[in-house]
This record gives structure tokens, C-alpha cells and sequence, in this order.
């Protein structure tokens, strides 16, 4: 699966939950801990460059496995595993070096 196919998976997951909730775009926004302008951006493809932690944080405040959030859930090729774990490092990153300056 390429990177667009997994962001039309994460659009029809929240067009989905949507549809399940009753929520307008505002609500899942809501929801999502986010601002209603970035959940459109998302929704209707005028971003298509999505940080790895906005797709984490919908995945948690919806409390929808992020496999499952973007379709991933039934087949990961090993190399999309490995592309998908360094995303996951690279945003981290930061965090884990603020927490060993901290501690």
C-alpha cells in the first residue's frame, strides 16, 4: 500500500466514525483534540503531508488501533513496517531528547 492509500484509509475511518457518531466536522474535531480547519484539511485532501503524531493522536482520542485507522490492520509489506517505525522515531525524536535533558 502507498502512503495516499493509507491517507484515503485514515479519511474513510474518520468519514466512518463520523457517520457512525452523528458528528458534524466540528464534533470530530472536537473529538480529536484538534481545531475544526486542520480535521477539513484533513478530510478533504487539501493536506496530504499529515504529521505521524496528528495520525497518532486521532488514533488514541478516537481509541481506534492505528493499524485499524489506516487500513494497515490486515497486511504490512516488512519494508513499510520499517518506513512506518522510522516516522514513529523521527517524531519522538524530540521528545526524547527534552525528557534526557529534563531528567
Amino acid at each position: 500500500m502507498t502512503e495516499k492509500q493509507y491517507l484515503d484509509n485514515l479519511r474513510d475511518s474518520l468519514f466512518e466514525m463520523q457517520n457512525k457518531k452523528g458528528w458534524t466536522n466540528t464534533e470530530l474535531a472536537i473529538q480529536c483534540d484538534m481545531s475544526s480547519r486542520s480535521m477539513c484539511h484533513i478530510l478533504y485532501r487539501e493536506k496530504e503531508d499529515i504529521r505521524f503524531s496528528t495520525v497518532v493522536k486521532i488514533s488514541e482520542r478516537l481509541n481506534i488501533p492505528l493499524a485499524v485507522l489506516i487500513g494497515a490492520d490486515e497486511e504490512l509489506e516488512i519494508g513499510q513496517y520499517k518506513k512506518i517505525v522510522t516516522s514513529v522515531f523521527r517524531e519522538l525524536k524530540p521528545y526524547v531528547a527534552e525528557r534526557t535533558v529534563r531528567a
